[in-house]
């Protein structure tokens, strides 16, 4: 039995060291790649067309939130300073666990996807930011607002109005919008109502009273008139909102009685 110790010892003892070796290896390789996927998010700060990223929140700088110049992508980036989000109009949503937490062995992807993403889509990516990072990403840089909200804000201050982002919605069409502002009477003021097919034409409603439906009205060809929604039918409303798109303010023809 001493003389299979003997015999048998050092060679354990050099499979322990071969192996503890082979653990340091694996770990410092896997500090390497996270630490060049780090990078990588770093140098990608910016977009697929190569600008630059700005950070917003409500106007102010963030330093978790990042978005491209042409609004079509925004960065998420953790308190550890890796990135642990990316949704892009074009190339859909990333949601990653931190750097941190892959050292520790948990997975890299919490939610990955490679399309195209739909609107839907971004609210669930704000929703998982949250759930998992604590992050609440400001509304105002959804890609998928067809205005952005520095045009929406100045289109209301040249009407002595603000624009707060929580308050917008935005309307694929008219009818669309105009059921929505004609469906109750008492809407809280400040409500932001949008339809717009570019930058060039849209319609702007805004509830400018206490618990009323009274509408700010507001096209690419300037003010129109306060509308009290609810009191029109929704043809009516529908082609009241038209003839505004279509027509300068002084030139619109008078409602037919």
């Amino acid at each position: 039995m001493l003389l299979i110790t003997v015999v048998f010892l050092p060679v354990v003892e050099r499979l322990s060291s071969v192996f503890l070796i082979f653990l340091f290896l694996v770990t410092y390789i896997r500090r390497i790649e996270i630490a060049r996927q780090m990078c990588d998010h770093r140098d990608m700060a910016t977009d697929e067309t190569g600008e630059e990223m700005s950070a917003t929140s409500n106007g102010k700088p963030s330093e978790h939130v990042q978005v491209s110049e042409d609004r079509q992508t925004v960065w998420v980036h953790a308190s550890d300073g890796s990135t642990v989000g990316r949704y892009s109009s074009r190339f859909g949503m990333d949601v990653h666990t931190t750097a941190a937490e892959q050292l520790a062995g948990k997975p890299q992807c919490l939610n990955c996807t490679h399309v195209p993403p739909k609107e839907a889509d971004w609210d669930e990516f704000c929703r998982l930011i949250r759930t998992h990072h604590g992050i609440t990403i400001p509304p105002e840089v959804n890609p998928h607002w067809p205005m952005c909200l520095d045009q929406l804000q100045s289109i209301l201050r040249a009407e002595d109005e603000t624009c707060y982002p929580e308050n917008v919605a935005f309307y694929p069409d008219l009818r669309a919008l105009a059921e929505k502002v004609r469906s109750q009477k008492n809407w809280a003021q400040g409500q932001v109502f949008v339809f717009a097919e570019s930058a060039d034409r849209f319609v702007v409603m805004k509830q400018v009273a206490p618990s009323s439906c009274e509408m700010l009205t507001i096209t690419q060809n300037g003010f129109h008139d306060v509308l009290t929604a609810y009191r029109f039918d929704q043809d009516e409303l529908v082609r009241q909102l038209e003839g505004y798109l279509s027509h300068e303010p002084s030139t619109l023809p008078a409602p037919a009685n």
